[in-house]
């Protein structure tokens, strides 16, 4: 994103057609958000890779290996700016916190030789949580999703993938069955603009797809939405108004839809 934003910045000096200069800077407002955010969520995946790799030193260094040791997480979750007390911590779930709970679970398998188990940080109405209420209304955030999307790997042993190209915007994660007849492969495409194509080259055999789940959202980031609706008439709310429109148009287009 970080680099979309830039391109941008440089289509909109060089641009000279008013009307094209205007979609471009609504784009730019559209992806800033979510730079910052990625940003933020990328630096607490770093610091729960960093938290395993040192807890591993010192469990090697300082503990009896006749009486095992292992990791746990009490709480994992990311915790964003706009969940205070006066909104009893809560706050609005999209494609950000997928990606975030779905990379977070991929460290957890990769180092499940010595994490035990990682608890989310809550169940319901509380920063990213696996459901919200209002009122009567129950429902299932992007979270819970996730969670339901991975729990088949639960049960088996991670498997190691060899890639033939690195993509630094791919996660995946492989495990097997016990007895090896069955492999459940999970991939996150952190990169927002553009879709990936991905060929499996597994040992010889007769395999066959048993289910294929894909998760995504129609909207990137609910930012511009809660700014629409929380700003007053104005141009805060034009602009907020804009660029769900945008969004909205940009979603129909790819279902071919008008």
């Amino acid at each position: 994103v970080k680099l979309r934003l830039r391109e941008l910045r440089i289509a909109v000096r060089e641009c000279r057609d008013e009307d094209e200069r205007l979609r471009l800077k609504r784009r730019i407002a559209e992806l800033t958000p979510l730079c910052r955010e990625g940003r933020e969520t990328a630096a607490l995946l770093e610091r729960y890779e960093y938290d395993i790799t040192l807890h591993r030193v010192i469990i090697r260094e300082h503990t009896n290996p006749d009486w095992p040791t292992r990791i746990c997480f009490d709480e994992w979750g990311v915790w964003h700016p706009e969940a205070n007390l006066d909104n009893n911590q809560n706050q609005r779930q999209s494609l950000r916190d997928a990606l975030f709970a779905a990379l977070t679970l991929h460290i957890f398998y990769r180092n499940a030789d010595i994490v035990d188990f990682a608890m989310e940080t809550q169940i319901s109405n509380l920063l990213q949580s696996l459901f919200e209420t209002d009122g009567a209304r129950f429902y299932k955030t992007p979270t819970f999703y996730v969670m339901k999307l991975l729990k088949e790997h639960l049960g088996q042993r991670v498997i190691p993938l060899l890639p033939d190209d690195v993509d630094d915007r791919l996660d995946a994660v492989a495990t097997a069955g016990e007895d090896g007849s069955r492999i459940t492969v999970s991939l996150v495409n952190i990169d927002l603009l553009e879709e990936k194509t991905v060929r499996l080259a597994l040992p010889q055999g007769d395999w066959r797809v048993e289910k294929a789940d894909v998760l995504t959202a129609l909207l990137t980031s609910v930012d511009n939405m809660e700014k629409a609706i929380a700003a007053p008439d104005g141009a805060d709310y034009k602009t907020g108004v804009d660029l769900v429109l945008r969004q909205f148009m940009e979603v129909l287009q790819k279902l071919g839809l008008e």
